[in-house]
């Protein structure tokens, strides 16, 4: 996603440009798949070294078709501009007619109330 006018204003496309290609230079640190009590489980850790920084991702599909998805980022010690964006892309195919979001954090709770772009 392109920087937005006021974000070029203020230099952030400068000022956070580590984050920038974190996504592609992630090193796989721990995999593993599990299949238990109709869940299937992916557990997915990296690493990325120029932040010093870890991403843990993990994936639970029930039986049912709930996909439950659990992101973390755990920055290490280096003093860090802010992160412009944190989150992830997802590819579904067409026969799905119908998605329901639920998003939860430490400051606000979104219940499927966001606009996703569906391309």
């Amino acid at each position: 996603m392109p920087p937005l006018d006021n974000d070029l204003g203020n230099q952030m496309h400068i000022r956070t440009a580590r984050w920038k290609n974190v996504g592609k230079e992630l090193t796989v640190q721990y995999f593993q798949r599990s299949l238990a009590n109709n869940v299937a489980k992916i557990k997915v850790i990296t690493d990325h070294k120029i932040t010093g920084s870890r991403i843990t991702i993990t994936h639970r599909i029930y039986g049912n078709g709930l996909i439950d998805i659990q992101q973390q980022l755990k920055t290490g010690n280096k003093k860090l501009p802010e992160i412009p964006r944190f989150g992830m892309k997802m590819t579904i195919t067409k026969r799905f007619q119908q998605i329901n979001l639920v998003w939860a954090g430490t400051t606000r709770k979104l219940l499927g109330s966001e606009n996703i772009n569906i391309y």
